[in-house]
């Protein structure tokens, strides 16, 4: 689930990390307290997990139920049912901010919902989308990335990472060999997984937004991974260790190219930004807070499998371009855009 080569662009991509990585604590620490039986921090961290985005809003909703419902021979049904109630409030304090707010700032189309006579083409549409993306695409980033990846290690001879890979595939192997497979929670997995893979799915059934990016998947990951845990080891059997470490290394080895792909981006980036900035002197002289500029460089630099959003320049939005010159020249109300 950690390493799995999709996840790049909500770790490296600092718009989406900032929007993934809190919330996924946070929904980890109301599930652990909610394990635990201290309601109180469970709630509060809840309240919390569902206000970075609407995925991992509906992931931390289902999550807290899975744990609540699971524990609720330990802990007793009342307080599963008020676990679930915590998180339903503020799933629904969550829903009237955005029926108040839903439609101003930047991402407004994002909460736009389908009417109801076209619901069904709409996540025909979204099946479709989600199926290019998991499928065809997925597939082209593990084959190129892990060739790509082994050239990268062995052309620059950076031993090391080919070192640390091969003791994390041992650990894994050990790990999973003395972990062994329980056939009694082959069910609590599927149903499990199957909820917490849905529900960071249910904002695109609804919304018209089906812009869908590596990030989008993120979320839903988890369930996925439970699935997989439950599958795998009645298709594998004694194999299952080998099969989890083969998916370890070609994993680590997309990574590697995906890291080093994001990295090249940022530098190009910085490098035509400080540019950039050179222009923001005279523009304040000038009295003007809009700067131009001209480059011929692509917006998509050679990549394993380029998809929508997955490692872009900053220069497919206005948004994103200003946003690193006002950060590098510390002028807050300058606005970039290219010259035609």
């Amino acid at each position: 689930y950690a390493l799995a080569p999709i996840n790049s662009e909500g770790i490296f991509w600092i718009s989406a990390s900032s929007r993934l990585a809190p919330p996924l604590l946070f929904a980890a620490l109301a599930c652990l307290y909610t394990a635990k039986k201290r309601l109180l921090p469970a709630a509060i961290f809840t309240f919390v997990s569902v206000w970075f985005y609407e995925q991992a809003a509906a992931l931390s909703l289902a999550a807290v139920t899975v744990f609540a419902l699971l524990g609720r021979q330990k802990n007793g049904t009342a307080f599963a049912a008020e676990s679930i109630a915590a998180a339903v409030f503020a799933f629904l304090v969550l829903g009237a901010y955005y029926i108040i707010f839903g439609k101003s700032g930047n991402n407004g189309h994002r909460l736009t919902v389908v009417p109801p006579a076209e619901l069904w083409s709409h996540n025909l549409e979204f099946i479709k989308n989600a199926a290019e993306m998991c499928g065809g695409v997925q597939l082209k980033l593990i084959f190129r990335g892990t060739l790509r990846g082994m050239r990268m290690i062995m052309s620059e001879r950076r031993y090391i990472w080919l070192i640390a890979l091969v003791a994390l595939c041992a650990w894994v192997f050990d790990l999973s060999a003395r972990v062994g497979f329980k056939a009694a929670a082959i069910r609590t997995k599927l149903i499990c997984g199957t909820l917490l893979a849905a529900a960071p799915a249910v904002p695109f059934w609804v919304s018209e937004n089906l812009w869908l990016n590596f990030r989008n998947a993120v979320p839903s990951l988890l369930g996925a991974a439970l699935i997989l845990d439950a599958v795998l080891p009645l298709l594998f059997r004694s194999l299952t260790p080998a099969v989890w470490v083969s998916a370890v290394l070609v994993f680590m080895l997309v990574s590697v190219s995906e890291t080093c792909d994001y990295a090249t981006t940022a530098r190009r980036d910085m490098e035509l930004a400080l540019k950039i900035c050179e222009k923001v002197p005279s523009a304040e002289a000038d009295g003007t807070d809009l700067i131009t500029y001209s480059t011929d460089a692509p917006l998509y630099f050679p990549q394993n499998s380029p998809y929508h959003d997955h490692i872009a320049s900053m220069r497919t939005s206005e948004w994103g371009i200003s946003g690193i010159i006002r950060a590098l020249s510390g002028n807050h109300s300058v606005t970039v855009e290219k010259s035609e």
